[in-house]
């Protein structure tokens, strides 16, 4: 059975795991109007400002892959602690990551509705699409932080997806197997993501997603890091991968076209068993990365619908969203929803001892995870 040994976050609630949980336990949240950002999405036209979920001092006056450096170097710098606690070997590790798509904002064309910044975009678009995405973002930030953090020992990038949300649990879905198969002993999965870039502001509004007065039903960006260690067993488990699935949306929001939940509908089918939801008397625990927006909401509750017949535990669930806390973090979201989860286990909070956990990128990438407390 493959079991999570340790987990570091760095988010908008603080660079400490344990810390980071309890204040979004107990609703808090650190949103902010970011600096020399607005937009014009008041009804009369004026610009404003843009509230937006940061990781207080580490990221500040940073952007780019320089941003995401400062967060990949502090998470691994953690892990790194983590691990040496538990006296297991650090020498030889594999690494499954989960970075941004560098082609992201010229991706949702359906969902601009200005001609000339929609015609713009294409054209960078169709040149963007010829140069695949090969990981060597990943790779360059993974050897920074190894070199930051002096890893004793070899950091081997098994892994690399830029596939939005889904990213992270496919990545951790991979490790699974990987482990299973005797192909790896002991794995880091990480994800990193940050939304609050000016050019990636500008995008969302521009695809009209972004929360604003005018737009309350939009997302609210946030940034994050979060990695997790995994091996076969091992000391100190604090839960346990019992099963994981991916799937395709054929209706994604990147089309324009409103999802009716066949995709999530799909990866939580096939999972919901290990969350021992065929049980009339258990109770559902979901973990999602919904983020606010229309779509997403009609996903979801299309999702349900279509289980409700199949799993009566999903008639009635109970249901966390990790984004009002921290924002949307894009491909970190399922992996702070699987961290609160590892948390609610160790304090004794979890609705249920099984949690699923859920991510829908905004292309056609659909996973979830299932989730087990560890019996100490």
């Amino acid at each position: 059975m493959v079991a999570i040994l340790a987990h570091a976050m760095v988010t908008a609630l603080g660079c400490d795991s344990a810390d980071a949980c309890a204040a979004a336990r107990a609703g808090l949240t650190r949103a902010a109007l970011v600096d020399g950002v607005k937009v014009s999405a008041a009804a009369d036209g004026r610009p404003e400002p843009v509230a937006v979920h940061a990781v207080p001092v580490l990221t500040k006056g940073f952007e780019g892959e320089a941003r995401l450096q400062r967060m990949v170097d502090h998470a691994l710098q953690e892990m790194k602690t983590l691990l040496t606690r538990t006296g297991l070997p650090l020498e030889r590790i594999g690494f499954y990551f989960a970075v941004p798509d560098p082609a992201r904002e010229y991706k949702a064309l359906d969902l601009i509705t200005a001609d000339t910044v929609r015609q713009e975009k294409a054209e960078i678009a169709q040149a963007l699409a010829e140069q695949p995405f090969d990981g060597a973002s990943a790779q360059r930030m993974l050897a920074r932080a190894a070199a930051a953090a002096e890893w004793p020992g070899q950091l081997r990038l098994v892994r690399a997806m830029a596939a939005g949300q889904a990213a992270s649990l496919a990545c951790m879905a991979a490790a699974k197997q990987d482990l299973e198969a005797g192909h790896q002993d002991l794995v880091i999965v990480a994800a990193v993501d940050s939304l609050l870039s000016p050019t990636t502001l500008n995008w969302l509004h521009q695809c009209h997603r972004l929360k604003t007065t005018a737009m309350p039903i939009g997302l609210m960006p946030g940034e994050a890091c979060v990695m997790l260690a995994m091996a076969r067993g091992g000391p100190a488990a604090q839960g346990y991968v019992l099963g994981s699935a991916l799937g395709i949306e054929p209706l994604s929001l990147w089309s324009g076209a409103t999802s009716v939940g066949m995709g999530l509908g799909g990866v939580m089918s096939q999972v919901a068993q290990s969350a021992q939801w065929q049980d009339e008397q258990a109770q559902a625990w979901v973990i999602s990365d919904h983020n606010g927006e229309v779509y997403r909401a009609n996903e979801w509750g299309h999702a349900l619908v279509r289980l409700q017949g199949e799993w009566p535990a999903a008639s009635d669930p109970v249901v966390w969203y990790p984004a009002i806390s921290f924002g949307d973090t894009g491909s970190v979201g399922p992996l702070i929803g699987a961290c609160m989860a590892l948390r609610a286990f160790e304090r004794g909070h979890a609705p249920a001892g099984r949690a699923m956990v859920l991510a829908s990128s905004e292309g056609e990438a659909r996973a979830a995870l299932v989730l087990a407390a560890a019996q100490h």
